[in-house]
């Protein structure tokens, strides 16, 4: 299974969130769909800043996942196996900031992305994001729908082929000015199959500090683990 939500959203620069919030943990249910074939996971997620993921899933099968800037750490309790995986693959918890105080727009700018065209169609603010090294081609956009100053669609397009769309639902405000989507949903299209996505999460909660075992988190001495550089 895919670290959740890295493939709704792309890796963001590392930011701390506000007050005294450090952690998010909700349970959750992951379902995909792909050439008529269904998958899915359900357990619990904890999203400690700035950049460190927790994830037990409970069904089908039991599994720990713990993935942080330079490493994803996979344990099965049950047969005792891990998987160390030191690839040094970027990771940010900050999309989870940026989509739960409204400043999606700011992020953009710090990649370079720039706006090119906003517009409002009744309570829906619209706007058109470009890289600037494609200021010519005018290839890749990315047009960002927004309501209540909250992301509720983005939507990627390559020459106006649609390569994937992503909806945020369902938010629910688990601290002073920040927002949890309840629900994500991307939809992707690659050489006209299509690959969809869909989490929903239960009771988000914010934490000023997430537990132990998540910061402490380490395979225990009788797992048989094998490393990955």
């Amino acid at each position: 299974m895919n670290p959740i939500l890295i493939n709704i959203i792309f890796s963001l620069i590392a930011l701390m969130p506000a007050s005294d919030m450090r952690a998010v943990h909700a349970g959750f249910f992951h379902k995909t769909m792909e050439n008529g074939t269904a998958d899915s996971v359900s357990g619990e997620i904890y999203i400690a800043f700035p950049s460190r993921t927790y994830i037990h899933i409970s069904d089908p099968i039991e599994q720990i996942m713990v993935l942080t800037s330079d490493r994803m750490m996979i344990y099965y309790p049950k047969s005792k196996k891990g998987f160390d995986y030191l690839d040094g693959s970027p990771l940010s918890t900050s999309w989870l900031m940026a989509l739960g105080k409204g400043t999606i727009g700011d992020i953009l700018k710090d990649y370079e992305i720039e706006r090119i065209s906003s517009s409002n169609r009744g309570d829906t603010s619209i706007s058109v994001w470009q890289p600037k090294e494609n200021k010519k081609k005018r290839k890749l956009q990315i047009r960002v729908f927004e309501y209540d100053n909250l992301l509720r669609k983005l939507v990627f397009t390559n020459d106006n082929d649609t390569l994937a769309t992503n909806y945020y639902d369902d938010y629910v405000e688990i601290a002073e000015d920040f927002y949890f989507p309840t629900k994500i949903e991307s939809i992707n299209n690659s050489n006209g199959e299509q690959y969809r996505e869909t989490i929903r999460f239960d009771n988000p909660e914010a934490l000023v500090r997430p537990p132990a075992k998540i910061i402490d988190f380490h395979f225990p001495p009788d797992a048989k683990v094998k490393t990955y550089e």
